[in-house]
C-alpha cells in the first residue's frame, strides 16, 4: 500500500518549468551531457556549472582502458565532449557540486521521479536521440510519470519535447544525473 501511495504522489507531483533563458546549447561535435548539466546548474543557481561547457571544451581528452575478461584488453581515446559517468564524476567532483549518478545498466526510476518531484530535474542518457540527433545523447528530463514525459534537448533548447514512456524505456541506458544547491 505504501509503495502504491508513493507511486501515486510521485506521478503526480511536479514539473520543472526551465526558463529559456537558462538553457545552454548544444555545441559540435556533441556536448549534450555538459549542455543539460549546465542549463540545470543556470536553473538552480549552482555557480561551479556556469559556462561548464566551455570550461569542458579546455579540459583533455581521456584514455580510458577498456576490459576483457577482467583484464585490460586495450585503451581507447575518449574525446573531452563526453559525458559518460565518470568524465561526470571527476568533473563534478572537482567543481565540489553535490549531485548523485545512477550509473548505465541500473534501471530504476526513483531517482528520476525525485528529482522531478523535488523540482530539481534531472540529465539522463538514451541510446538513440532521436528526433533530434543520432546516436547516444543525453537529456534533461522535466516532467515523468508511468505513461509521459517531457523534456529539454539541447540540440532544441527553444521547445520543451513530449515523449511516450515505451520509447524511453526502449532507449534510456539507466543512466541519472541529479545536480544539488
Amino acid at each position: 500500500m505504501t509503495n502504491f501511495l508513493l507511486f501515486i504522489v510521485l506521478s503526480c507531483v511536479g514539473q520543472v518549468n526551465i526558463p529559456y533563458n537558462c538553457r545552454v546549447r548544444n555545441t559540435p561535435p556533441g556536448y549534450c551531457t555538459w549542455a543539460s548539466l549546465e542549463t540545470l546548474g543556470n536553473f538552480l543557481h549552482i555557480l561551479p556549472l556556469k559556462n561548464l561547457v566551455e570550461s569542458r571544451k579546455k579540459d583533455p581528452d581521456r584514455v580510458v582502458p577498456r576490459y576483457l575478461n577482467g583484464l585490460v584488453w586495450w585503451y581507447e581515446v575518449r574525446g573531452r565532449n563526453w559525458g559518460d559517468w565518470y568524465a561526470v564524476r571527476d568533473k563534478l567532483d572537482s567543481l565540489r557540486v553535490k549531485y548523485t549518478i545512477q550509473k548505465p545498466g541500473e534501471s530504476n526510476l526513483v531517482p528520476i521521479e525525485e528529482a522531478v518531484s523535488r523540482k530539481l530535474g534531472c540529465v539522463v542518457t538514451v541510446n538513440n536521440g532521436l528526433p533530434t540527433c543520432y546516436g547516444p545523447h543525453s537529456i534533461l528530463i522535466t516532467n515523468f510519470s508511468r505513461t509521459n514525459y517531457q523534456y529539454v534537448d539541447s540540440n532544441r533548447i527553444d521547445i520543451d519535447i513530449r515523449g511516450d514512456i515505451a520509447w524511453f524505456y526502449q532507449e534510456w541506458d539507466g543512466t541519472v544525473i541529479t545536480v544539488y544547491p
